[in-house]
């Protein structure tokens, strides 16, 4: 008995995927610095917390690449914390990059593919 046939993912989604660890490692890394220096300057609870929602955004892109680099179609989430990681100047030039790639013709063509489970090899 045959499996379903297992497509290779495009090197459009591969290079949004790369892109999208960028962007999560510049907002963990840029919030987290954020956060230890407004702490250590008694700096007050409103920069803290947006602070700490940059490191929150930076742990939430890094989730949602894995899942599209394993074939989930989680495009539209990504494109709403591009936007939202559009506050800080280098995470948003990565982040267009990653959306575009996202929208392509063969990235388009990859997510209208049958996903398949990674653990079991069923089409889901």
């Amino acid at each position: 008995m045959e499996g379903p046939e297992v497509v290779a993912r495009p090197r459009t989604i591969t290079a949004a995927y790369l892109l999208w660890m960028i962007v999560a490692a510049t907002l963990i890394l840029f919030g987290g610095f954020l956060l230890v220096t407004g702490w250590l300057a008694f700096v007050d609870a409103t920069n803290l917390t947006a602070s700490a929602l940059l490191v929150v955004l930076g742990f939430a892109v890094w989730w949602f690449g894995t899942l599209l680099a394993g074939g989930r179609d989680v495009r539209l989430v990504l494109l709403v914390m591009g936007g939202a990681s559009c506050l800080a100047l280098l995470p948003a030039v990565f982040a267009v990059a990653a959306i575009v790639l996202q929208f392509v013709p063969p990235s388009q063509r990859w997510f209208q593919l049958a996903p398949l489970d990674q653990t079991r090899g069923e089409v889901l």
